[in-house]
């Protein structure tokens, strides 16, 4: 379920990226944001009870810090466009499949929060 998911949030906006319009630092960093929003979509649910459960939850954890790391990166890498005079939105695909899992994980935690 959760790689039909995937699919179905990241693969359309990775397809949006204008590939050619990015300098080769910026396309590793695309790279590197498709596979993090990837990554974290595929970790499996586990129950409660589950002796993997923290497991899966260090790697959820470790999978949103790169991900925010990536987004401060991209921010950078946003910044050196701007000032060189070059146009920004050839990155904004990048920061919707990037932001598409930071956004999910934390709505799921405040209702997560909420319900308990």
């Amino acid at each position: 379920m959760t790689f039909v998911l995937a699919l179905i949030l990241v693969f359309p906006a990775a397809i949006m990226i204008r590939w050619r319009e990015l300098t080769r630092i910026e396309r590793w960093w695309a790279v590197l944001v498709c596979s993090d929003a990837l990554a974290i979509f595929l970790i499996p649910t586990t129950a409660a009870t589950s002796p993997m459960r923290s497991i899966a939850d260090r790697a959820l954890a470790i999978g949103l810090a790169v991900g925010v790391g990536l987004m401060l990166g991209g921010v950078a890498l946003a910044g050196v466009r701007s000032r060189e005079g070059q146009k920004v939105r050839y990155l904004a695909p990048v920061f919707v499949v990037g932001g598409i899992p930071l956004l999910a994980i934390a709505l799921i935690s405040l209702l997560w929060s909420v319900l308990r």
